[in-house]
C-alpha cells in the first residue's frame, strides 16, 4: 500500500518578500524542518512555483536567491498555496 501524500502549504508571499528585501536568508533546510520534510522536496516545490526566477546557491553562505540572469517578477502572490507531495 502506498504512503498517503503529505500536503505542504508554503507561504509563498513571505518567501517572495524575503527574497525581494533580502532581510532574511531563505534556507531550504530551515523551511524543510518547519514542514517536517526533506530539503529536496522543498527545492522541487520552489522550482515548480518560481521556475527560473530563483537559483539555489550551495554552501554555508548559500540558500535561495533571485536568479541574476532574470529580472524577477515582484507582483504580489497568493498568501498560501497548498502543494501535494508524494
Amino acid at each position: 500500500m502506498a504512503r498517503p501524500r503529505k500536503n505542504i502549504t508554503l507561504n509563498f508571499e513571505a518567501i517572495t518578500n524575503a527574497l525581494v528585501t533580502g532581510s532574511t536568508k531563505v534556507d531550504l533546510k530551515q523551511i524543510a524542518a518547519a514542514h517536517s520534510t526533506c530539503p529536496p522536496v522543498i527545492r522541487r516545490i520552489l522550482s515548480e512555483y518560481y521556475g527560473d526566477k530563483i537559483s539555489f546557491k550551495p554552501g554555508r553562505n548559500g540558500g535561495v536567491q533571485w536568479n541574476a540572469t532574470r529580472n524577477p517578477n515582484t507582483a504580489p502572490v497568493a498568501a498560501t498555496e497548498p502543494v501535494s507531495v508524494a
